[in-house]
């Protein structure tokens, strides 16, 4: 991927968090200013024949201050973004 692609999607996943509505067990939007790191990886899930089933960017936000980190997938077929909390095992932080 380029830089300018990673960018994107970064930005995406940004917007998509900063867009949210106050609820309970999702990320909070001042998670976005916790932000230190980010790891953005492709995944993809197959039918056992080879088949394609989804695929999707996966866009950790990395939150060293906070008990979780935010995982955003987005989608690659239609760009929609699903951001999520995702707790750290007791201890990492």
């Amino acid at each position: 991927m380029t830089q300018p692609e990673v960018c994107g999607l970064v930005g995406a996943a940004l917007a998509s968090v900063a867009g949210l509505q106050e609820h309970e067990g999702m990320p909070q939007l001042g998670d976005t200013a916790a932000i230190t790191a980010v790891r953005v990886r492709e995944s993809v899930e197959l039918k056992l024949n080879g088949d394609t089933v989804a695929s999707w960017w996966l866009v950790t936000l990395r939150l060293p201050s906070r008990p979780y980190d935010v995982d955003v997938r987005i989608n690659k077929r239609d760009g929609s973004a699903e951001p999520l909390r995702v707790h750290k095992p007791f201890g990492s932080q």
